[in-house]
């Protein structure tokens, strides 16, 4: 009964041990308390539900990408002090370089880094990719791939 006792007692020191070393040693990552996120498609949609919650649910900023005027409007009436409305197209690489431009320049002097980017655009037209005339099929890859 000794032998077994002592080697239940040793099986238990090591289970803890190896329990411990692991538990302890385990790397720790950063959760981010402040900062800006970038959130395309902002506008309607799984994207502007995004926008919504991350603005009333933590104190980032929250830069809301939207196309055409009429979504900034909507924006901004949605009265999130920490809703930031960025107008981009993203076909358009001078309306990205702005954009993105317009994000550095906001987060520096708030004294903030960029922690996330959340790319929400997309867009489709019916019927096959095979029927739909060049120009149609290359400006449903510029938005959703490139």
């Amino acid at each position: 009964m000794g032998l077994a006792r002592n080697a239940i007692l040793v099986l238990g020191l090591a289970f803890i041990s190896r329990l411990l070393i692991t538990t302890l040693s385990r790397k720790k990552y950063p959760v981010h308390q402040e900062g800006g996120v970038i959130v395309s498609g902002a506008s309607r949609g799984i994207g502007l539900q995004l926008v919504q919650d991350i603005a009333d649910q933590t104190n980032f900023i929250v830069y809301a990408v939207y196309r055409k005027k009429k979504d900034a409007d909507l924006l901004n009436g949605l009265g999130k002090k920490n809703l930031v409305p960025v107008q981009l197209d993203v076909t358009n690489d001078e309306s990205v370089e702005k954009a993105a431009a317009f994000a550095r320049g906001d987060l520096k002097k708030r004294g903030l880094n960029l922690i996330g980017l959340v790319y929400n655009d997309g867009m489709a037209k019916r019927g096959p990719h095979e029927q739909l005339p060049l120009e149609d099929v290359i400006f449903i890859f510029d938005v959703n791939f490139f």
